[in-house]
């Protein structure tokens, strides 16, 4: 990926305007942006991630776009947990803006991961635009997809 001498990024845009392929240049914070040739002002949005216990589960608050920039930290972030042994783990998408096919192939691979180490991983989601996502995709089926982290981490 090309990149300027002042450490600004190259990048080619996705996200929530897929469809649409223009190149764009990213700065932190909301700088100045080329998009199809045409400058604008652009929000870098990032990916926030906190960590909580709650009743013997790690309890991972995800925020912002979930999307192929953004994926491979919460990708690293889960695979972590998982490492140092916590298999009891909800992923709470509450602050979620978007979310894409990488972001989702995160959550698939941390299910499968989890479950191989005899644990559960459930997911708090009740954004409209976010479970539309997971219902398209068949994806409610594979994960339990609770309205709260109370209601996830409840016993069962």
């Amino acid at each position: 990926m090309p990149s300027a001498s002042d450490g600004t990024a190259f990048t080619r845009s996705g996200g929530p305007s897929a469809g649409r392929d223009a190149i764009a240049v990213y700065r932190a914070g909301n700088v100045p942006a080329v998009v199809d040739g045409i400058a604008r002002s652009q929000n870098v949005i990032e990916l926030g991630l906190e960590l909580t216990e709650r009743d013997g589960w790690a309890v991972l608050a995800v925020s912002g776009e979930v999307d192929v920039a953004t994926a491979p930290r919460l990708r690293e972030r889960l695979v972590g947990l998982v490492g140092e042994g916590r298999t009891r783990i909800v992923v709470d998408l509450e602050k979620v803006d978007f979310i894409d096919s990488t972001g989702l192939g995160v959550l698939v691979g941390a299910l499968k991961r989890v479950r191989t180490n005899e644990g559960d991983l459930a997911l708090v989601c009740t954004g409209p635009r976010i479970l539309k996502v997971f219902e398209i995709t068949g994806l409610t089926k594979v994960f339990a997809i609770h309205r709260s982290v109370d209601e996830a981490t409840a016993p069962s």
